[in-house]
């Protein structure tokens, strides 16, 4: 009786995992691909007076105009898709225009603790890579960032308009 509950816990499992979508790629996204012997924590920054007011407007909620999230990425990974925001945007040129932003930093660290403290202090010292990007620099049409961290903690930042297939 115990194993087949196993086989059947195991064939629920494989259904659920089968039926999950795939990500949603035509939203504005940042792909990551960490080959070094190190974890590294990846912030994406941007100030929006405009968020600000607009979630005063519509919920009386007081946000900082500050946005920020970063994520843990394990030694030697490959991630297709970091979404940045919960709303779908299919270029960088609708998500500027939702976020009413002029620049998006793209910040590095060994730790995600050292992000928190550069929003604080702005000490770039406590970064491996900091990168601001206006629209331009994205290009208006593409949706998807690729970052490549090589084995020496290098750091490649690239526009696209497609993820790479990790």
């Amino acid at each position: 009786m115990k194993r087949i509950f196993h086989y059947f816990a195991v064939i629920l499992l494989s259904m659920s995992m089968a039926s999950c979508p795939e990500p949603d790629f035509d939203s504005v996204s940042i792909g990551i691909d960490n080959q070094s012997q190190e974890e590294v924590a990846i912030g994406v920054v941007f100030y929006s007076e405009y968020r600000k007011q607009k979630a005063m407007a519509d919920y009386g909620a007081d946000i900082s105009s500050l946005f920020w999230v970063n994520w843990r990425i394990p030694k030697k990974t490959k991630f297709r898709s970091l979404c940045i925001e919960p709303f779908e945007c299919n270029d960088w040129k609708t998500f500027f225009a939702e976020e009413g932003i002029d620049t998006l930093t793209i910040v590095l660290s060994r730790k995600e603790s050292a992000i928190s403290q550069w929003i604080e202090s702005h000490a770039d010292s406590l970064l491996l890579c900091r990168r601001d990007f206006t629209l331009d620099a994205l290009g208006a049409s593409n949706n998807h960032l690729d970052i490549v961290i090589d084995d020496s903690l290098h750091v490649t930042m690239k526009p696209s308009i497609y993820p790479h297939p990790w």
